[in-house]
């Protein structure tokens, strides 16, 4: 799963009978120490959506349970990229590049990001394209 992508995690819940449950069944997912409380559709389903931001970037644990417990590793990745660089005292303003993609390889486009240099902060958004260029006065 991609940082802040808002996607879903998903199972399917059996009964005692090894039957598919129906609607209406309540399953409870604990996902960084927070318990939320889905109901399954009428195929057995329950869906859990991870909002965005709720989840850094690292391997989670999340826990369902409907009768026996059942743990799930989720491992949130990171989509920014960015060059670790050194810039020389100039007057010149400096090029620096910044790029948003999910870990499939696509392009994240309209999204702001903030670089803090030296207690300097600067503000951007992302294009269509593959980079940011922020110009820099260090």
């Amino acid at each position: 799963m991609d940082y802040a992508s808002g996607e879903v995690f998903k199972i399917r819940v059996y009964g005692d009978n090894s039957l598919v449950v129906g609607a209406g069944e309540i399953v409870k997912f604990k996902v960084n120490g927070k318990i939320y409380k889905v109901k399954t559709d009428k195929n057995g389903y329950t869906t859990l959506t991870i909002k965005n931001k709720e989840l850094t970037v690292k391997t989670h644990t999340v826990t369902s349970q409907y009768g026996v417990t059942v743990k799930n590793n989720l491992f949130v990745k990171q989509i920014l990229k960015a060059e670790n660089v050194e810039f020389k005292k100039s007057k010149k303003a400096k090029i620096y590049k910044v790029t948003l993609k999910t870990s499939s390889g696509k392009v994240i486009g309209g999204k702001m990001f903030t670089i803090n240099v030296k207690g300097k902060t600067s503000n951007a958004k992302t294009n269509k394209k593959e980079l940011q260029l922020l110009k820099l006065n260090i």
